[in-house]
């Protein structure tokens, strides 16, 4: 679809079929979830929202509701209303049967759940996440947090060590290794830091 490219032409196009569809049926959930989506990426939040509320009314559909919820969350998210975005990332998952079929809310609500420092859920979430995307940086490095925070250095360690095997040029995960391995492992840690 013209929407999904990074050209300012299609994008118009996609925008102006979009538009379209939804002269057409203005209650189309798939068109109102692709223009929220569209207007996530302007920053006009209340049209998202709108939008969004307006495609939950009109469907019944588990995937299509959880990305009209996803929508939300992340407008509310993105405005740093963490404790209504939460609750939008929680009724996104509820409607996702597995995480395959949309594994986006479970990032949101695992950085949600960290914010607030609920590290078990939140690593259930991220875990989620891994399920889908194995070799997912940010989702490990997100664990590796939730394990130092949890005092499982070891585990922490181990999932940094992943993060940088799996993209070398993530100076992040290097330089939380190399704060790990610190008290551990002194040499360890200043090859880590220097990289």
């Amino acid at each position: 679809m013209d929407l999904q490219t990074n050209e300012a032409g299609e994008i118009r196009s996609g925008m102006e079929k979009m538009r379209r569809a939804f002269e057409i049926y203005p209650y189309c959930t798939l068109a109102l979830n692709h223009l929220a989506n569209h207007y996530f990426f302007t920053g006009q939040h209340f049209v998202v929202e709108q939008l969004s509320e307006t495609a939950l009314s009109s469907s019944s559909h588990g995937l299509l509701k959880s990305q009209s919820y996803y929508n939300l969350a992340r407008s509310y998210h993105s405005k740093g209303d963490f404790e209504t975005a939460g609750r939008y990332y929680m009724a996104s998952v509820k409607e996702v049967n597995k995480p395959q079929d949309f594994v986006l809310p479970f990032v949101g609500l695992g950085q949600i759940q960290l914010k607030f420092g609920d590290f078990k859920r939140s690593l259930a979430s991220f875990e989620k996440v891994l399920e889908v995307h194995p070799e997912n940086c940010e989702s490990l490095k997100a664990i590796g947090n939730i394990y130092a925070n949890l005092g499982e250095n070891d585990k922490a360690i181990e999932t940094f060590k992943k993060v940088t095997r799996i993209d070398p040029k993530d100076h992040q995960a290097f330089v939380e290794l190399g704060e790990l391995l610190v008290e551990s492992d002194w040499a360890a840690a200043m090859e880590y830091l220097k990289t």
